[in-house]
């Protein structure tokens, strides 16, 4: 024999004709959708739909919240007598901060309202319906700004512009959206309600990482109002020279130089191949014949080196360049150039991978000064900028 237990039945407010009515603000009522129905011509989205009633106890501005624990909920605000005339007046649906849904309505003294709570994919569970006289704080994120770049060693400022018509902001939230998951960064309790955090080396080497950055703000009566999102990139801080104008001086006849390459990007006008690179600067300290081998060690990809002249990325006149090969063991690039009188050499290094996520080490080195087999030229008067790259 098998016994089977009770089923419990739709909740009293699950047809219109049954809302629930509530009275003054504010004002709230814990609901249920459990077993919940959506009636034939109803004009709410989603199922599980419960109703309330509210008449308007004064005219002004009124905020509706509904807040669920377990589903995303989606909040209906109407004006009329009967399901078939009903028109909406507002709606919202639950965002990525929290399971709670927001209207504000204009309302007029002594006029009913119909409030409606549905959900999408059939989700169950308890909802809190509240009505406050006030309407919610304003608040946009001042810094960071959309599309900006966070290295994680950053002490990042996270600030909000935020006013109140008719109350205090007691309080922002800070959120972010990364890594596959929504994140609290902190609380600010006062004026000018900004947040310093450090985003840390919390990912791998797979590049820049997405950031969808949010706050939360909340008045003095407890209504809350989010931020629209904006979306930052999170990355390790680049190589030192990773710019031309921060391109590091290299001294004498012959010298060797340690490079990192890992996270190099590549500035606009950059002339060499790849996806990043870094950038030298050497003076020739007598004239001759000169070979500039750039190295990757351990074979982490392909080197490219080039030697440019002119002070400014738009001016550069390349010299010589040089790249690489996969049959080549020696994961090495191999310039040599013809000093002649004083010349001062500013060398890049770009990286031309194999595979998009190579990266590694590489060294810049003058191997030897070469004879010359040729009658030298005349020696220029003025002094003649070199720019290497690998």
């Amino acid at each position: 024999m098998v016994t089977l237990g009770s089923v419990t039945g739709a909740p009293a407010n699950d047809n219109f004709t049954n809302r629930i009515d509530l009275t003054g603000s504010p004002d709230s009522a814990t609901g249920d959708n459990t077993y919940a129905t959506r009636e034939p011509g109803e004009p709410t989205q989603g199922v599980r739909s419960i109703w309330w009633s509210w008449t308007a106890p004064t005219s002004g501005t009124y905020t509706v919240t509904a807040t669920v624990h377990n589903f995303t909920p989606y909040l209906f605000v109407y004006t009329g007598s009967q399901l078939t005339n009903l028109t909406l007046l507002g709606s919202d649906i639950g965002g990525d901060l929290d399971r709670t849904a927001q209207v504000v309505v204009q309302a007029a003294e002594g006029t009913s309202y119909s409030m409606a709570v549905t959900t999408y994919a059939g989700a169950e569970g308890s909802v809190v319906l509240s009505i406050v006289h006030a309407s919610p704080p304003n608040v946009v994120l001042a810094t960071p700004t959309n599309g900006a770049t966070i290295y994680t060693t950053d002490n990042t400022l996270l600030r909000v512009d935020v006013t109140d018509a008719d109350g205090d902001v007691t309080k922002v939230d800070f959120f972010a959206k990364w890594q596959g998951a929504m994140q609290f960064l902190g609380t600010a309790t006062n004026f000018p309600f900004e947040l310093s955090y450090t985003f840390g080396y919390n990912f791998g080497d797979g590049g820049p990482q997405s950031a969808l950055i949010q706050a939360r703000a909340t008045d003095a009566t407890g209504i809350t109002a989010d931020s629209p999102v904006i979306q930052c990139w999170v990355s390790y801080p680049p190589p030192p020279n990773d710019d031309f104008t921060n391109r590091l001086g290299i001294m004498g006849s012959f010298f060797t130089v340690a490079a990192n390459n890992l996270y190099a990007t590549k500035e606009l006008g950059d002339p060499t191949p790849g996806r990043g690179s870094v950038w030298w600067a050497w003076t020739a300290p007598t004239s001759g014949v000169y070979a500039i081998t750039a190295v990757a060690l351990g074979g982490a990809f392909v080197p490219f080196v080039g030697v440019y002249s002119g002070s400014t990325m738009a001016g550069l006149v390349p010299v010589g360049t040089a790249t690489g090969t996969l049959s080549d063991t020696s994961y090495s690039a191999r310039v040599a150039v013809d000093v002649q009188g004083e010349m001062s050499i500013r060398s890049q290094s770009a990286q031309w991978l194999s595979t998009p996520a190579s990266c590694g080490f590489a060294s810049l080195r003058r191997t030897r000064r070469l004879r010359r087999n040729s009658r030298p030229s005349p020696r220029n008067p003025g002094r003649r900028d070199l720019l290497m790259a690998r």
